[in-house]
């Protein structure tokens, strides 16, 4: 996918409504999407692409470790799905009803002992220093106040545990311009349409108002990621930061014969410091 574009980013606003504007509106939306995603969650089992994930995040912990796992925007319980089967202790929470519903029935279905509860990951209702592992996969682009919930996580997290997020750049074309030109290229090339069946959740007035949501209240179509997710943590005081985005696989721009990539979906990995042990990095 490639461009070119001679534009730089549009200027970053600030959201016109409070994070709390829309969050039952957003909750209806994903309820309204739960049987579709769990379907697919079957479908990923089944044919073995959820091998993908699980390495993804098993790379990332010390093997042989039983964790103690929050889910974070769990859906309908993917990843407790394939983590719970390795042994861990799963918690898996989600602000759409539908979703938690639907964790619940396929914890049931895979044999997963975990609970799975209804909660805003902004305002997570846990004790300090609680989990081992945070994990969240296309939830952070939902949501109006993502730098709260990297908060919340540094506070559940004990000390030396580690979040994996992933997430992706899905509606900053909204306001940059050389995402919009991407998205453009896309969208004439058939890639991008609503999906107004019923059977598939949603219809295209919910599609549209969602997108009108996003567009205009959430803080992450204002910013390329993952390097804000990055500034972010830093701030928080999490260390090990690190992330994989695709790049030269991924998509471009090319500004006065010199190419630009844009990362699309990335992974960000962070740890949570232990206070009690030194960081150096040279030996003393």
């Amino acid at each position: 996918m490639v461009t070119k574009s001679t534009n730089n980013a549009k200027k970053t606003k600030k959201p016109a409504k409070s994070k709390d504007d829309h969050l039952e509106d957003v909750e209806k939306y994903w309820t309204k999407r739960s049987r579709n995603f769990s379907d697919g969650i079957e479908k990923s089992i089944a044919d073995g692409s959820y091998l993908f994930w699980l390495n993804n995040i098993l790379k990332e912990v010390e093997p042989g470790k039983k964790l103690k796992v929050l889910d974070c925007g769990c859906g309908p319980g993917f990843f407790s799905i394939i983590l719970g089967r390795e042994g861990h202790f799963i918690t898996a929470v989600d602000y759409s009803a539908g979703m938690v519903e639907m964790a619940k029935k396929n914890f049931k279905k895979y044999g997963v002992i975990g609970t799975a509860l209804k909660m805003d990951a902004q305002n997570l209702e846990f004790e300090d220093d609680t989990f081992d592992l945070i994990v969240s996969r296309n939830m952070m682009w939902t949501l109006a106040d993502p730098e709260k919930v990297y908060s919340e996580w540094m506070r559940v997290l004990r000390p030396g545990g580690k979040l994996i997020c992933f997430d992706g750049n899905y509606k900053l074309y909204n306001h940059d311009d050389d995402y919009a030109a991407l998205w453009k290229k896309d969208e004439d090339a058939g890639k991008h349409k609503y999906m107004t069946s019923p059977d598939l959740g949603p219809s295209e007035e919910q599609f549209k108002l969602m997108d009108q949501i996003t567009n205009q209240d959430f803080v992450v179509c204002y910013h390329r990621r993952p390097h804000w997710d990055i500034e972010i943590l830093i701030k928080l005081g999490a260390t090990r930061i690190s992330t994989e985005v695709e790049g030269i696989h991924g998509a471009y721009v090319e500004k006065d014969g010199v190419r630009e990539y844009l990362p699309m979906v990335f992974k960000v990995v962070a740890s949570k410091a232990d206070a009690n042990k030194p960081f150096r990095f040279l030996p003393s």
